[in-house]
């Protein structure tokens, strides 16, 4: 908080300071960066939890658990090539409310994960993650410069850029915590499922 206050007053007495904080101003470009950097906390963390579930307590690798997180990325990747389709077939409002739906039903199939889950089905479920991420992030993404005029666009992209970092660091420290706290409520002294 004392850095932040710096940098405030540090920006009032630069003529062009790195991060242009009069951008949030704009309510599409507020309401858009804080409402994707909490959503992006809860969508960091199972990167950093799969892992471990697939190496501690199924056995996997560090390279074979890897290997089942590849899924997301291609799914992501693949799904940008049917955004503009997608939208333009149910709106962005409704896409913008049925997409966190998905994604906490998403995330919370993964409770449901055991030992047992056939290989297929952890693959479809890290790729169905990775095809409504991909989705959230870029309507978020669309959205959040949608009313930044061209000449603040590169001080619109760091600011974003920050909070998307700044998320994904949060996401792991808390989910980090979050699994301490948990082990030391059940009394458990290693990681695992329970």
């Amino acid at each position: 908080m004392l850095f932040l206050a710096l940098y405030l007053w540090h920006t009032k007495h630069k003529y062009l300071p790195l991060l242009n904080l009069t951008l949030i101003r704009i309510r599409t470009f507020r309401l858009t960066i804080l409402g994707s950097f909490f959503i992006r906390l809860p969508l960091n963390a199972p990167f950093f939890l799969l892992t471990l579930l697939f190496q501690i307590e199924f056995g996997f690798s560090a390279f074979e658990a890897g290997l089942f997180l590849m899924p997301y990325g291609l799914a992501m990747i693949t799904m940008k090539g049917y955004f503009q389709r997608i939208l333009s077939y149910f709106g962005f409002r409704r896409s913008l409310m049925v997409n966190p739906v998905l994604l906490a039903l998403s995330l919370l199939t993964f409770s449901q994960v055991t030992a047992g889950t056939p290989a297929w089905m952890l693959l479809l479920l890290v790729a169905f993650l990775g095809v409504v991420s991909s989705f959230q992030f870029t309507c978020m993404n669309t959205l959040n410069f949608s009313d930044i005029e061209k000449k603040e666009l590169s001080h619109a992209s760091i600011i974003s850029s920050v909070l998307q970092q700044l998320a994904m660091s949060f996401s792991v420290c808390f989910s980090a915590g979050l699994l301490i706290w948990v082990s030391r409520i059940h009394h458990v002294t290693a990681l695992n499922v329970s």
